[in-house]
Formats: C-alpha cells, sequence, structure tokens
C-alpha cells in the first residue's frame, strides 16, 4: 500500500519541493507530478542544493535512465518509487508508488483540491501523515 504523506502550509511549490528533496528523498526512483511549469521546476533542480540531474516530459526511452527524476504528468515505469505531487490536481496513478508526496501551497483552490484527495485517500483506507511546512522551516 502507498505510504502518503501530505506536507501543507507551504509557501509555494519551489521551496515544498527543496525541503521534500532534503528530508525525505532517499535515491529512488522519483517521479515529479506537475502540469505545468516543466522549465522552471527543473531550473530549480538545478539550484537546490544537491545533485538532482533529470528528464523532462515523457520519457520514451526504453534504457534504464539515467537519471532518477521524471518531471512529468504521465507514469513511466521506470519512476514508481516516490511520486512528488506538485500540482493541484489528482494524481491517478498514485498507487502505482511506494511513496507519494503531496506538496499543499496555501493558495485557496490548492488546498480545496488537496482537502479533497486528503478525504478520498482516507475513505480509499489509506493511511495520511500530515506534515505541517511551517514547522519544519523554523
Amino acid at each position: 500500500m502507498t505510504k502518503i504523506d501530505f506536507l501543507y502550509n507551504v509557501d509555494d511549490f519551489t521551496n515544498g519541493l527543496s525541503l521534500v528533496l532534503r528530508n525525505f528523498y532517499e535515491n529512488q526512483k522519483t517521479l515529479i507530478y506537475a502540469h505545468d511549469g516543466h522549465k522552471n521546476i527543473s531550473d530549480s533542480l538545478w539550484q537546490f542544493e544537491g545533485f538532482y540531474p533529470h528528464h523532462v516530459g515523457d520519457y520514451l526511452n526504453e534504457e534504464i535512465p539515467d537519471a532518477n527524476f521524471l518531471i512529468s504528468d504521465q507514469f513511466h515505469y521506470f519512476f514508481d518509487e516516490l511520486l512528488i505531487n506538485i500540482s493541484a490536481s489528482d494524481c491517478l496513478f498514485f498507487s502505482r508508488f511506494a511513496n507519494l508526496i503531496e506538496v499543499v501551497t496555501q493558495d485557496q483552490l490548492i488546498k480545496d483540491n488537496a482537502r479533497n484527495r486528503l478525504k478520498k485517500y482516507r475513505d480509499y483506507g489509506f493511511n495520511v501523515n500530515l506534515i505541517n511546512y511551517q514547522e519544519l522551516t523554523n
């Protein structure tokens, strides 16, 4: 069963992603789920402390990738250990991953959508761990 964490009260997705990578990433094959802004996310990964080589968009190669990260809104079986959702929408294939981290900003629309996802996960029987971003950064 997928382990689900909600990182909430985040000031923006980039800061939330940075915190996830510093505190939760353990060399897993990772999909960063995003609908738009792939270029901005890609640029951010190069600016974070640490080294996070990645692919952007659909990874169509059948060879084992040389990077641990894919930034996309599509599932790929090479990137199936950690899912980081930095979008406002549901990721319908989340249960294919060992771990899901939902990054929830303070934007009202994103919070409302996240509340709906949280309720849905709990209704499906998943245990959800809530993590307050502000407590981790203070």
